[in-house]
């Protein structure tokens, strides 16, 4: 990615960018929830809150640098950040842990996945969560900045940007403070749909502190979302099949992430407001289907 200056160059580096976020992402979250054990609703809001804190700094940094045509900045900010964690890296003790008897992971097939999601109640809520919350970071990060072209009001995106951060880590902290899978889950329904709302009202919008408090309003959706999906995957799977259920969540995500872009875009062309009513439809749709099972969390 830093040495990419043709557009051939950037699609390798966006490749090989997902290829590691998806070798990566299983096997942290499925080790993550499996260490903290019971107590996984305090250990999910860490993680969400660390997770938005740093794409609040990122979406700051990126924001001033990019303005700044500073690419010096990006290469520079990048090799720091890889340094950073290959140093934290080696600077993590060993694992005095040493596997007894036969691994706790076995191969799948993918109907075997399919039967996995069929027979647990917990691990579809947890699903649809987690797919949710991927399409409102990325309709956020993505399509917030065309609709504010559009509205002609590119100047609100650092705004909107940080309130959505700052909403979502506010909620992250709340989580923090759920006692139960129950109440947990009936906040998550709360955010999202206020969330929905807020996204299909701000591109007809004229004040621009509204505007941008509506759009930021997702952010508690991301928060929580975070939170609840990762737990109800914990609670719907077991030690064996833990890292085959946040598998099928990145898989979805991924797959998400391919087919929202390209249905906004067409909505898009037609105006802001279908854009962003589409998405809002999309989590309606999904609160409607999981409303009663989050009733039997």
């Amino acid at each position: 990615m830093t040495t990419a200056t043709q557009f051939a160059m950037f699609v390798v580096g966006t490749t090989l960018l997902g290829l590691a976020l998806g070798l990566m992402l299983s096997p942290i979250l499925s080790g993550l929830s499996s260490h903290a054990g019971p107590d996984q609703i305090r250990t999910q809001s860490t993680n969400a809150i660390w997770q938005r804190l740093a794409a609040l700094l990122a979406a700051v940094f990126l924001i001033n640098v990019l303005s700044a045509s500073g690419n010096a900045l990006v290469i520079a900010a990048i090799s720091i950040l890889t340094g950073m964690v290959v140093l934290l890296t080696l600077c993590l003790p060993a694992s005095r842990e040493r596997s007894v008897g036969p691994p706790s992971v076995i191969v799948v097939s993918f109907a075997r996945l399919i039967r996995l999601i069929r027979a647990s109640r917990p691990l579809q809520v947890g699903l649809a969560s987690n797919a949710t919350t991927t399409l409102l970071i990325i309709a956020g990060a993505s399509f917030f900045p065309l609709v504010l072209v559009e509205l002609q009001k590119p100047a609100l995106l650092t705004y909107g940007l940080l309130g959505r951060e700052f909403l979502a880590i506010t909620a992250a902290l709340v989580v923090r403070r759920i006692a139960t899978r129950r109440a947990l889950g009936r906040l998550w329904l709360f955010a999202a749909g206020g969330g929905a709302v807020g996204l299909a009202v701000f591109p007809f919008v004229e004040s621009d502190v509204i505007l941008v408090l509506a759009f930021s309003l997702h952010g508690a959706a991301v928060g929580v979302g975070i939170a609840f999906g990762n737990v109800m995957i914990y609670d719907g799977t077991t030690s064996r099949t833990r890292i085959h259920g946040f598998a099928i969540s990145a898989m979805l995500g991924r797959i998400g992430s391919i087919v929202l872009p390209l249905s906004l875009a067409v909505a898009l062309d037609l105006g802001a407001g279908w854009a962003m009513g589409t998405l809002a439809c999309v989590v309606v749709l999904v609160i409607a289907l999981c409303a009663s099972r989050v009733e039997h969390a």
